[in-house]
């Protein structure tokens, strides 16, 4: 997709809008109308045209897009509407093209195109936020959010040490424990959804302590309790004389100023 493919698309989407809104509409209606038409036209014409035949749910899929669209749109004061920059509207049109049916990611997706079209957070609007997107899950997106609100949450890397020496059992735990988010999936799964926003550096970990958490609350939590308990069973079973403990590396989880960034842009 290149700069002269999206200005025929645009220029053809504006004739259609002009037919649409040939009713006496006030020029800013007008004017926000071609844009949405614009971008419509561009997810329609460029990104769904390949796969149109092999998907027969593609309609809906742009009478989704549209609607969403307008709605954002709406939000964004008539004199700071402006057409997205192709560097933003062509990565994430794209993009969307894979993601739509996943709420999460087409809405942090959608939330980027809409702060691009509004003159006061075009700046924000990275375009380098598309493959930050692209490399996350639904999962990894609920987490991030989760955070997002919190500010900062508390967090334990437990690891089981046997018999007090320094052997230890690095897989029977997750490597992050995080009372906030526990119930979105198993927590294998949470800690790496974790792992994943530390690597793309949209949150960091910190090993020390939040002062207002209790950090004793973790030692009752199931998998904890559970793990240790079938490890002792099967050590005493097989006869071994084996003993566990758990020791707790107490840490934080926050938001840098580049999470931060992104997220008062995508979320």
């Amino acid at each position: 997709m290149n700069e002269q493919e999206f200005t025929i698309v645009k220029e053809v989407s504006k004739e259609l809008a002009k037919d649409v809104y040939n009713d006496g509409a006030k020029k800013s209606v007008q004017q926000a109308g071609e844009i949405v038409e614009s971008v419509v036209g561009l997810f329609n014409n460029v990104v769904l045209y390949p796969i149109k035949k092999a998907n027969v749910y593609f309609k809906h899929k742009l009478e989704d897009f549209k609607d969403e669209l307008e709605n954002r749109v709406k939000t964004i004061p008539e004199d700071k509407l402006i057409e997205p920059d192709l560097m933003i509207a062509g990565p994430t049109l794209e993009a969307l093209k894979y993601t739509f049916d996943k709420k999460e990611l087409k809405n942090m997706y959608l939330n980027l195109l809409t702060a691009s079209m509004n003159v006061e957070s075009k700046n924000n609007a990275h375009p380098g936020y598309v493959d930050i997107i692209r490399q996350l899950t639904p999962l990894d997106a609920k987490v991030f959010k989760i955070i997002y609100e919190k500010g900062q949450v508390a967090c334990v890397h437990p690891i089981l040490r046997i018999d007090n020496s320094v052997k230890v059992y690095v897989n029977i735990y997750p490597n992050y424990l995080v009372e906030e988010v526990l119930g979105l999936s198993d927590e294998f799964s949470l800690s790496s959804s974790l792992s994943n926003l530390i690597r793309l550096g949209l949150v960091t970990y910190e090993e020390k302590e939040i002062k207002s958490y209790n950090y004793e609350r973790f030692k009752s939590f199931d998998i904890l309790v559970n793990n240790k308990k079938a490890m002792d069973d099967s050590n005493l079973y097989e006869g071994n004389g084996i003993t566990t403990t758990i020791d707790y590396n107490n840490g934080v989880i926050k938001l840098d100023d580049f999470g931060k960034k992104f997220a008062n842009v995508c979320l």
